[in-house]
């Protein structure tokens, strides 16, 4: 079985996200779960992680979960994160320029040049299509868009004028001011998106099969509660700036189904607006 927790493990917190997982596969071996990895996954790219039959844990993106995940993966549970911009379970995306020419607000930013980190992201691509949606209409709105692979490489982008306006997720927002705050000097926020569901915590379909016919989702459940809210993890989740655990209802990721389909006409992938 593997695990991986990739969202938000950048270098510089990668010892606490180790030490999240060995809290959690630690509960789980003494729930029995004797098939819990001791080490997560690195070398997988996400979607092979997320398809992965013998997948016990990762987190996902909300835009994957309700289109290509749909039927390939159980959803277990959804972080809450203590940044601004999160309430609960929900977060929602900062829109970012340049503080020295950028515009000052969002509607300014017509003609300007945008940064996505993909095609397929709820924080960097929908919410971003979300806030110009007012102002787009049929008119062309950016005059350029980049595809940088990831929110530090937007925000890097935008720095350095290679392009001038990006959507990035609070959480990574949080974890560029607190350990590479060289990449958001000199950058300002102009408005934030519609909240929406955090990213999820996903298991294979199958998981109540995995581990000798146990009842895998309950105990995995189960022991993510547990290491959310244990006081002798708590400076490992405030690295990670983790305040708690939620599970959702079913349709709650819906909301993001809903707002894509809003906005499925304004396209910044390829031709602009």
């Amino acid at each position: 079985m593997i695990a991986g927790l990739g969202m938000y493990d950048w270098p510089e917190v990668r010892d606490a996200t180790d030490g999240l997982w060995a809290a959690i596969a630690g509960v789980l071996k003494k729930e029995g779960f004797d098939d819990a990895p001791e080490t997560l996954e690195r070398g997988l790219q996400p979607y092979d992680l997320w398809h992965s039959p013998d997948l016990l844990l990762a987190q996902t993106c909300g835009y994957p979960l309700v289109t290509q995940l749909v039927g390939k993966c159980t959803y277990v549970a959804t972080p809450c994160y203590d940044v601004p911009g999160c309430d609960g379970a929900n977060y929602s995306s900062i829109i970012l320029v340049r503080a020295s020419d950028g515009p000052d607000d969002v509607e300014s930013a017509k003609g300007s040049r945008a940064a996505i980190n993909g095609a397929d992201s709820m924080s960097g691509h929908i919410a971003l299509k979300a806030v110009i949606a007012p102002f787009a209409r049929n008119a062309r709105f950016f005059s350029d868009v980049a595809l940088t692979g990831t929110h530090a490489a937007s925000m890097a982008a935008v720095r350095d004028g290679q392009s001038d306006i990006c959507a990035i997720d609070c959480i990574s927002y949080a974890l560029a001011v607190r350990y590479r705050p060289e990449l958001v000097e000199g950058l300002k926020e102009i408005g934030q998106s519609p909240q929406v569901p955090g990213l999820p915590l996903i298991s294979s379909p199958i998981i109540d099969g995995l581990n000798k016919g146990q009842c895998c989702l309950k105990t995995l459940r189960s022991a993510l509660k547990h290491v959310y809210s244990d006081p002798s993890t708590r400076e490992i989740r405030q690295a990670l700036f983790i305040s708690g655990l939620a599970v959702l209802p079913d349709d709650a990721y819906m909301a993001i189904h809903d707002l894509s389909d809003e906005v499925a006409g304004l396209s910044i992938v390829g031709d602009p607006i």
